[in-house]
């Protein structure tokens, strides 16, 4: 009994070990489309995450949440994430993506010009099944701006 206990932990450890390294490296590439100041590797790691983007689903779900954790550190969100994010189009980033679009801290550093949340979210909705939620504060800029750009624009 023993034996099979070890032999099926062995193969899930097969299965599973392999998986941590390309989390890793996942997460590596997109640190430095995120944060390189150096814009050869933030081209580089761009293509990378194109090319690869099912790798790069969930490092970029896990930095999106990062984010909605705390509303202090949503004025920190690189524009990169929501650029990308709403390139890759994956509805996993949605409850996160919504969730920010409604913090105040978020919204008066981000969208003063042009708001990326506001491409992000327009692209959903344009492009997939995705609807804008109907209980969003529309006394909220971007949240305005988005219902202006999708139902009168």
């Amino acid at each position: 009994m023993a034996n099979k206990y070890y032999i099926t932990m062995l193969i899930i450890f097969l299965i599973v070990s392999p998986l941590q390294p390309i989390y890793a490296q996942g997460k590596g590439v997109l640190d430095d489309f995120l944060y390189s100041r150096d814009i050869n590797v933030k081209q580089r790691s761009y293509r990378t995450i194109i090319e690869n983007q099912k790798d790069f689903s969930i490092p970029i779900l896990k930095e999106l949440e990062k984010y909605t954790q705390d509303q202090t550190i949503s004025k920190n969100v690189p524009n990169e994430l929501i650029y990308i994010a709403s390139l890759i189009r994956d509805k996993s980033y949605l409850p996160s993506l919504i969730k920010i679009i409604q913090f105040n801290e978020y919204s008066e550093d981000s969208c003063v010009y042009n708001c990326p949340i506001v491409f992000a979210l327009t692209l959903f909705e344009c492009f997939s099944d995705f609807s804008v939620p109907a209980n969003l504060d529309v006394k909220n800029t971007p949240i305005s701006d988005l219902e202006k750009i999708l139902f009168n624009g």
